[in-house]
């Protein structure tokens, strides 16, 4: 009997399957890299508007109650307006937010308002003398503080009636 003579083309077509399964391997880890950066960043614009909205609501809370804040605001032009500072640990802060001061506790993100009137007008159906429609808007800005590729901004309007005397006492306004 003759020996069979063996030219390794199992071993051959091992090593190329070994290497197919390998590259496909890696491509799926770096797709998996890529999904999760992916995700990241979406979920970082998101806290980053967020924040922008928070802020907002904060600014708006606090107007509520707050007349010199009220008043602030109305003094405030679009070029250049009143601007509040979103803090965990103080609240609103008056200025810009300045290093270490991020709202929340991770020190991650900071939040800044500007808030300015806008018009007014005649409030309809009334004694026109008496009350107008006064009109604002705050601007909200978040940003994540680690990175300087993540901010939003967010812009809502809002109107107070209060009386014609265009807040010469600003606490009578309040109860408008």
């Amino acid at each position: 009997m003759m020996p069979i003579r063996q030219t390794g083309a199992a071993l051959f077509v091992s090593l190329i399957i070994l290497l197919l399964v390998s590259i496909i391997g890696v491509s799926s880890l770096r797709s998996t890299v890529f999904q999760e950066r992916m995700a990241f960043n979406s979920q970082l614009k998101n806290i980053t508007f967020q924040g922008a909205e928070s802020g907002i609501g904060a600014v708006l809370s606090a107007m509520e109650s707050d007349g010199e804040l009220l008043t602030a605001a109305y003094k405030g032009t679009e070029l250049s307006p009143h601007v509040v500072c979103i803090t965990y640990a103080s609240g609103l802060v008056e200025g810009d937010c300045g290093d270490g001061q991020s709202i929340d506790s991770r020190g991650l993100l900071k939040v800044t308002t500007k808030s300015y009137f806008v018009d007014q007008k005649l409030l309809s159906n009334t004694d026109q003398s008496a009350f107008l429609d006064y009109e604002f808007a705050t601007r909200g800005m978040g940003a994540a503080i680690q990175t300087t590729a993540f901010d939003s901004e967010s812009v809502q309007q809002w109107k107070k009636v209060a009386p014609a005397q265009q807040f010469s006492d600003y606490k009578n306004l309040l109860g408008y």
